[in-house]
């Protein structure tokens, strides 16, 4: 089992102020400005406000958590999130 998993990042939506980003895939959320999934920069100041629409985020969870946009190589990645869809 790998500890990566990787996500393809759907579509931005705002709704009342509060951004959502959901993998289009899977489902799982990716962004949410409520507080709860904000991205953060590797020195903890905020990042931009959403992954790249169909972006590759390659997740590794850990005491703390890594996000990578893998680079686009037509193909899914073998950590994709298919099966939890």
């Amino acid at each position: 089992m790998s500890d990566t998993l990787t996500h393809l990042a759907g579509l931005p939506v705002c709704v009342r102020g509060r951004l959502v980003q959901r993998c289009a895939i899977c489902g799982a959320r990716m962004v949410d400005s409520d507080g709860r999934y904000i991205l953060r920069t590797k020195d903890g100041s905020p990042g931009p406000p959403h992954w790249p629409l169909g972006a590759m985020v390659q997740v590794r969870a850990g005491s703390q958590t890594e996000y990578v946009v893998l680079p686009d190589s037509g193909k899914l990645p073998e950590d994709n999130c298919l099966e939890f869809a």
